[in-house]
């Protein structure tokens, strides 16, 4: 009966290919531990017990925070992480059904195992057993590198004839077939950083950008999750074991392995290892012309997905085999581009650029360096050296560019959906295009990054949680997609959660500066006023002189924790000054102050500089002073904010 006090008990409760276990609290996927924070756990434990009935919210509440006043958003945020952990509606599958305004009622078949002793139902021993030893015990050492790795790591060259046959001769006595069982029951995956095995520093960009492609070839598999480019990078200097990594980037599986590339030939050898037991499941050895390394990384993403047994539907399978010969300048060049975009930074974006151009130059049909293009465009936009209708239309035409070159491009339909989000406040053409990109390739983490944080300016934000959440499961290790999480959970008001992200990802990097601004804003909102100016100060500290000024944020802060005075003195400094204003930010320290006609002033302003912030005029907590007032509904019009577009 919903709401009754749990006892005790000595089953688990089985669904689909899941096992609960009510007694130590924790979920498993094959075996495997799935991570869930507890009160997650506990939603879910109460759906499941009361499987095929209704239970209502209040109940809900009652028993996942027994004694707390909690507000509905929080129930609402443990509802959209299951339906991602649960990977509702990938498998087909629906486990929980919505009641509206009312509840919510576990509609997948449930069946209670008993509890044996010793021994799970697999017939290995107690996932949780196995799980506190882990804890318990320091991680077990990888066994000494095999012939294969102690030969390749110390020959290059004219040696690699003889590695490739003590490979073979290392494969045949281990027994590493194709079509080998023992890869079976890999769902998740990490792409170490293939070694580059030239000796030449100057050819890092190469082996990083063919493990880019790698990872990217192998995301678009719906069904197999792979850890993004951002967290596994931060390995590639590690001299972690693979059980340690896979634990911290939680995956059941590590792919790793060597790039060379001798002229134009380039020579890849990847192996698969089960991270649990470090067992070396399966090895190649590819070489091809550098013109066909899209084919070579298509076939190497193929092998590993037939390997592990993951269904790969014709369509992606077409994805991964559909490649041309490509110009050997040209990929070179592209991925020389790629290698600086990843660097985020203002030299690293300038500098891709001119590599993509150049790959352009020479070959204008190569649809890859346009959506690097538009990617570079984008990022930029956000800076205050370019003004954002000037980045975000050259990202659209560069967009556009390669799509009409090749339509199944993820990267430039998530390019072109943040322009129509950004630039067009275009809502429905930026709702079709993330989908259309997430379509393509499930595990872009960007395109889920980005999709959030336009369905969270919709006011969409079950949807937006559950978007930034897996996001976050593809990337757990980068930075800007964990404090965007904070941000969405700020624009979804769960200002609790928002303030805990941004701590997060200082805790990671303290010398974030944008995160200091964010849990700034978040602290002045709970009313930790002194907190807050302690974490703006630092981001200032931080910033170094010639950055963008933040004063107007500041200005704010004193407006809404009641120091009128020291806001309109920051206000004056900051209009006296010969010195770009945030006219947005400055519209939000008016109306803290109480001053309309300049608050709405300031958002004319931003209006017509079409100003980043005001895609967030819907749901920013900071404009609620203006909401009454006829004219903050005549502006939410003006920017396109109308019942037709914006789904309940």
């Amino acid at each position: 009966m919903p709401g009754a006090k749990r006892v005790p008990v000595s089953h688990f409760y089985d669904f689909g290919e899941f096992r609960v276990d009510p007694e130590q609290k924790l979920l498993f996927l094959h075996g495997a531990l799935v991570s869930l924070t507890p009160k997650a756990f506990e939603t879910l434990l109460v759906l499941v017990e009361n499987h095929g009935h209704m239970v209502d919210k209040e109940t809900l509440l009652r028993r996942v925070w027994p004694g707390a006043f909690v507000e509905e958003g929080s129930l609402t945020r443990n509802i959209s992480v299951l339906r991602k952990v649960l990977e509702e509606g990938a498998r087909g599958q629906q486990w929980i059904e919505t009641i509206p305004k009312r509840g919510y009622r576990f509609v997948a078949g449930v069946r209670v195992v008993e509890r044996p002793d010793e021994i799970s139902a697999s017939g290995a021993t107690d996932p949780q057993q196995t799980a506190v030893r882990s804890d318990i015990h320091s991680p077990p050492e990888r066994r000494p590198p095999n012939r294969l790795r102690r030969l390749i790591l110390g020959v290059g060259g004219a040696g690699m004839a003889l590695a490739v046959v003590i490979l073979l001769l290392d494969l045949a006595d281990r027994h590493l077939v194709r079509g080998s069982s023992r890869a079976a029951g890999i769902h998740s995956l990490a792409v170490l950083p293939l070694a580059n095995l030239s000796r030449d520093p100057d050819q890092e960009y190469f082996a990083d950008g063919m493990t880019d492609a790698l990872i990217t070839d192998l995301a678009k598999i719906r069904s197999l999750r792979i850890v993004s480019r951002t967290s596994v990078m931060q390995y590639k200097t590690t001299h972690k074991t693979v059980g340690q990594i896979a634990r911290e980037l939680g995956v059941d599986g590590i792919v790793e392995g060597t790039v060379l590339r001798s002229g134009n030939r380039v020579r890849v050898t990847a192996q698969l290892i089960r991270a649990e037991n470090d067992d070396h499941l399966w090895a190649e050895m590819y070489e091809r012309d550098l013109g066909d390394a899209l084919t070579l990384q298509g076939e190497v993403a193929q092998a590993i997905a037939d390997q592990v047994r993951i269904q790969v539907t014709p369509d992606e399978r077409a994805q991964l085999s559909g490649f041309d010969r490509v110009n050997p300048e040209v990929y070179e060049w592209y991925l020389r581009g790629r290698y600086y975009w990843n660097k985020r930074d203002a030299d690293g974006l300038n500098r891709a650029i001119v590599y993509f151009q150049q790959a352009i130059e020479k070959d204008p049909q190569f649809a890859l360096a346009y959506a690097g293009l538009a990617d570079c465009y984008n990022v930029i936009a956000e800076s205050v050296s370019v003004s954002p209708p000037e980045a975000l239309t050259k990202a659209k035409t560069a967009a556009l560019k390669a799509l009409f070159l090749d339509d199944n491009l993820a990267e430039a339909h998530a390019s072109l959906a943040w322009v129509h989000f950004q630039l067009d406040w275009d809502w429905a053409g930026a709702d079709r295009e993330f989908r259309r990109a997430i379509e393509l390739n499930p595990g872009y983490a960007t395109g889920h990054h980005w999709y959030a944080q336009y369905l969270a300016a919709m006011g969409r934000a079950e949807e937006a949680m559950g978007e930034m959440n897996r996001a976050q499961q593809l990337d757990p290790l980068s930075l800007i997609i964990r404090l965007d999480t904070g941000a969405v959970e700020y624009w979804c008001r769960h200002l609790d959660w928002a303030a805990e992200r941004e701590q997060e990802v200082i805790e990671m990097d303290p010398a974030y500066v944008r995160a200091y601004f964010y849990l700034a804003i978040s602290y002045a909102d709970k009313g930790m006023f002194e907190e807050s100016l302690e974490k703006f100060r630092k981001g200032m500290e931080l910033s170094g002189p010639g950055t963008h000024p933040y004063r107007e944020i500041e200005a704010w802060i004193y407006a809404s924790n009641g120091r009128p005075a020291d806001a309109t003195r920051i206000i004056r400094d900051v209009l006296a000054e010969n010195a770009p204003v945030e006219s947005y930010y400055l519209a939000e320290a008016y109306a803290a102050l109480g001053n309309r006609d300049a608050a709405f002033e300031m958002l004319d302003r931003a209006y017509r500089s079409h100003t980043y912030w005001m895609v967030y005029l819907r749901v920013d907590p900071r404009l609620d002073p203006l909401r009454s007032d006829p004219r903050f509904q005549q502006l939410l019009r003006r920017v396109g904010f109308t019942r037709e577009v914006i789904p309940s």
